[in-house]
């Protein structure tokens, strides 16, 4: 996958989507450092993705940048409030700085639109 990823991106420099799949692969291979700089090379290019955002903050939230990452999904919520994905890492990654009313605040608003999920439920005592 990430050859056809760096073909795509050696015709065209801009191509977004090669980008973030490239950071993608990363991400799942638990190399961050890379994922996170290939998803800061799509927003480059596409600064109004909020999915763009979201991942660049779980790859910095996976190197434990916790304030980087909150301001990532931040963004990514600023882009498309509806994003449940941001809300729930950011809502970990306020636990994880003690930033606790914050935190629940998150999944309290989380909990409306997602009433049975386990894991939520699970993290709400």
């Amino acid at each position: 996958a990430v050859s056809s990823f760096q073909t795509a991106i050696a015709i065209d420099e801009r191509h977004y989507n090669a980008w973030y799949g490239i950071g993608l692969v990363y991400y799942r291979q638990e190399k961050y450092a890379l994922a996170e700089y290939h998803l800061m090379r799509a927003l480059s290019i596409n600064p109004i993705s909020s999915v763009l955002f979201c991942y660049r903050g779980m790859a910095l939230q996976a190197q434990e940048k916790f304030d980087l990452a909150i301001s990532m999904f931040d963004r990514s919520l600023a882009i498309d409030p509806r994003n449940q994905i941001s809300r729930i890492k950011r809502a970990v990654a306020f636990f994880h700085l003690h930033r606790f009313q914050e935190s629940l605040k998150d999944f309290l608003e989380l909990k409306e639109s997602l009433p049975r999920d386990p894991e939520l439920n699970h993290m709400l005592g």
